[in-house]
């Protein structure tokens, strides 16, 4: 089969260790102007709330951006998709076949009723 290092038994007890040999995580928010971030799709529904000051809504299945964005599109996006759910968009920057990676998210100038 194969080799268990004691970084392998070291990161499943207190979790990933960075190394000089892996390159550095990107931040999980990046903002990038007032009203838009780059995001990691990990990042916790609340926490992207509080930041843009926006109310997206949390599920029972899902508790991250990238879940809301599986969720409201019912599959896995492809880098360039935008989703926009009321007043904030979506762009997808990085996405594997299983998972997003990468947002950016933009709230946008709040329609005019009339």
């Amino acid at each position: 089969a194969g080799l268990v290092s004691i970084e392998d038994i070291v990161e499943e007890i207190i979790g990933d260790i960075a190394d000089e040999y892996e390159p550095p995580e990107p931040e999980p928010m990046r903002r990038i102007d007032p009203h838009t971030l780059e995001i990691d799709a990990r990042v916790h529904i609340d926490e992207l709330n509080e930041e843009l000051d926006v109310e997206l809504p949390e599920g029972p299945d899902y508790d991250t951006v990238g879940g809301f964005l599986f969720s409201e599109m019912g599959k896995i996006p492809v880098v360039g998709e935008e989703l926009r759910y009321h007043n904030v968009r979506f762009h997808v920057l990085d996405a594997e076949e299983r998972k997003i990676s990468r947002l950016r998210v933009e709230v946008l100038p709040e329609e005019a009723d009339g």
